[in-house]
């Protein structure tokens, strides 16, 4: 992890461009949790 951060850091000349990184890896968690389907009534085999 601290490879890619280095990188892009390197790379975009940003030293921000690492908040830019998790906040993309926050949207994508977001989205992969609000596709999750509720199991809780669901009884339990």
């Amino acid at each position: 992890m601290p490879f890619v951060l280095g990188l892009l850091i390197r790379v975009t000349g940003s030293k921000l461009a690492p908040a830019g990184y998790v906040a993309l890896c926050v949207l994508a968690s977001l989205v992969a949790v609000s596709l999750l389907r509720e199991t809780a009534k669901e009884a339990a085999d």
